[in-house]
């Protein structure tokens, strides 16, 4: 937590731990977490890491001792940043083109934010490649494209995310993995070529075309000679 904040001379800042109320604030017993006097320019930063979420007192006083001046005007802007915690599935070899998986904690252990985008440094002997990833769930999967340099090498693997207005910068231990080569899929077969139209039948000499069973057919055709007929009378 980052507290800018500026005053009159003699101004002095505390801050007091989560839990600390209005009834026990002023108690003997009650020390601030943080305490900071204001500096020659009326100006002043204060950084404190907090343990647990809760509600903290601020308190602005004027020593009257140290200042001639009364109690006056002061002004103050806190900034919250929460804590995370990256950490990448532990193996010990990798495919160039497989799909390496993480995930993403706030400080309190529940999962980070879907759609926080985490970046996958992979850096091996004089090359590196960076791959990002969103969160959904607390998971994080990287899909690994690592060129033909890296195969048979180690390679380390770091998972990190910069800070911004709200979370804290992020960054796992390092993991180093073994690539092996790029698993190859057999290319498909060709495709089965489809007859839309078949060839019209054709038959020989003496054969017709007849349907039989519903499908077409030559079958041949019996000629009876005409001196060979026999008429009834």
């Amino acid at each position: 937590m980052t507290i800018d904040w500026s005053g009159v001379r003699g101004t002095t800042l505390r801050l007091y731990a989560v839990g600390t109320t209005d009834y026990t604030v002023f108690q003997e017993s009650t020390s601030p977490v943080e305490e900071q006097d204001l500096s020659p320019n009326g100006n002043n930063e204060a950084k404190y890491m907090v343990p647990v979420s809760g509600t903290m007192p601020l308190e602005f006083a004027v020593c009257e001792e140290s200042s001639s001046e009364p109690p006056g005007l002061y002004n103050f802007t806190v900034t919250a940043q929460h804590g995370l915690a990256v950490s990448l599935a532990a193996r010990t070899n990798v495919l160039s083109n497989s799909v390496v998986n993480g995930t993403a904690n706030l400080a309190s252990g529940t999962p980070a934010p879907d759609g926080m985008v985490f970046t996958l440094t992979a850096t091996w002997g004089d090359g590196s490649a960076t791959y990002s990833a969103p969160s959904v769930g607390g998971g994080l999967s990287f899909q690994l494209a690592l060129p033909e340099s890296a195969e048979g090498q180690t390679v380390t693997l770091i998972v990190n995310r910069a800070a911004d207005a709200e979370y804290q910068e992020a960054k796992s231990a390092e993991l180093q993995v073994k690539v092996a080569k790029a698993r190859v899929e057999p290319p498909p077969p060709p495709p089965t070529p489809q007859h839309s139209h078949r060839k019209p039948l054709k038959c020989r000499k003496h054969f017709k075309k007849r349907r039989v069973q519903g499908k077409a057919r030559c079958v041949r055709v019996r000629h009876h000679h005409p001196r060979y007929r026999h008429h009834r009378r």
